[in-house]
């Protein structure tokens, strides 16, 4: 699992906020190896770490994705939405089947 350390770019909209097209500029690394537990069980896991800015709102903000080392799944993350929202922790408790 390899982080992109270039600079992506990315349009946002604040719809409530009536911003349209604010730019998100991101790194992402990777942090290392965790374990973590999800409804009591343990997951080995990678974490990355996205790290974010929007100079048109002066926001700067990192969102966290722990990774399946085998396939990349991500099982949990720690996404920001919005200056004015509190950041939410998605978790995964089993994958979709195919």
């Amino acid at each position: 699992i390899a982080a992109n350390r270039e600079p992506r770019r990315r349009l946002i909209d604040f719809e409530p906020d009536g911003k349209y097209g604010v730019e998100i500029v991101s790194t992402s690394r990777v942090i290392g190896p965790r374990q973590i537990d999800i409804t009591s069980i343990t997951f080995d896991t990678i974490l990355i770490e996205e790290r974010c800015r929007a100079s048109f709102l002066n926001w700067s903000f990192s969102n966290k994705y722990w990774l399946d080392p085998v396939d990349g799944f991500v099982w949990r993350s720690e996404q920001h939405v919005s200056p004015n929202i509190p950041i939410f922790t998605l978790e995964v408790l089993k994958p979709a089947q195919s």
